[in-house]
């Protein structure tokens, strides 16, 4: 499955024009899956209305929000939780993936997020390793996510092959590490300009690094393409390449 999330567009005419058109154009150039994207939700975005075309269009949802699951001081963020899931539930999706937060070993609750999604067992939560100290390092989210295992929390992981590159880490040591938690696979190349990382599109070339990650997380697992396409007529070529990996994989 290959998911087109909403960040791929130019992101000033997303929030001037809404995610609706977008949705449609992914849609056409073959994607399977959507994934919607709170921080470019605009004025015209209507969830009910966005939830009406994505089933139209028979498109598997996922939303995502940057509200972190814990915050400083490592609390559950109870109130924003309860938002974001009710927005999850309103444009229909099936997933939410979320940044893990101020997770800290032996003072976060995990009993309380436990009895949390439990109000909200029709959504997947997953975890996604982000670009930030506290929510993008390998031995914390693998703390976070051995220590949910053990008692059992639904909780599962957003693997983002890029993000490794902007907190240090290296991505196949998180991988290693953490392959059995993840559900979901995001593709990125990262590239250096002008001392600055960036997200950029996926090689074609036979040996690119992207295609190790998809390959070895195997078909069942879905892959989202987050990284600038443009124009957006390439989105056709990205989902063709990465279906084509899928498939030989």
């Amino acid at each position: 499955m290959i998911i087109i999330p909403m960040n791929v567009f130019d992101r000033k005419v997303v929030l001037e024009s809404g995610q609706l058109d977008f949705i449609r154009k992914a849609a056409e150039a073959g994607a399977d899956g959507i994934e919607i994207r709170k921080e470019l939700l605009s004025e015209s975005d209507s969830l009910s209305h966005l939830k009406e075309e994505l089933t139209r269009l028979a498109m598997f949802t996922v939303y995502s929000a940057p509200s972190e699951v814990w915050g400083e001081g490592g609390r559950l963020n109870s109130y924003e939780l309860v938002k974001v899931f009710g927005e999850a539930l309103a444009v229909g999706a099936k997933w939410l993936k979320l940044p893990l937060g101020y997770y800290l070993h032996g003072v976060s609750d995990l009993a309380e997020l436990d009895l949390f999604l439990k109000d909200y067992q029709e959504i997947q939560l997953l975890i996604e390793n982000d670009q930030t100290p506290h929510g993008g390092k390998i031995e914390h989210l693998a703390d976070f996510f051995e220590s949910a295992s053990k008692i059992e929390i639904p909780v599962r992981m957003t693997f983002d092959i890029g993000n490794w590159h902007f907190t240090g880490e290296k991505p196949e040591s998180a991988f290693s590490r953490l392959r059995e938690y993840i559900s979901y696979l995001h593709l990125k190349e990262v590239a250096l300009r002008d001392g600055e990382l960036h997200p950029a599109g996926l090689s074609a070339a036979k040996h690119a690094g992207w295609r190790m990650f998809h390959n070895r997380t195997g078909k069942s697992v879905p892959a989202a393409l987050e990284f600038p396409i443009q124009p957006h007529e390439r989105l056709k070529e990205f989902i063709g390449l990465a279906r084509e990996n899928q498939m030989e994989g």
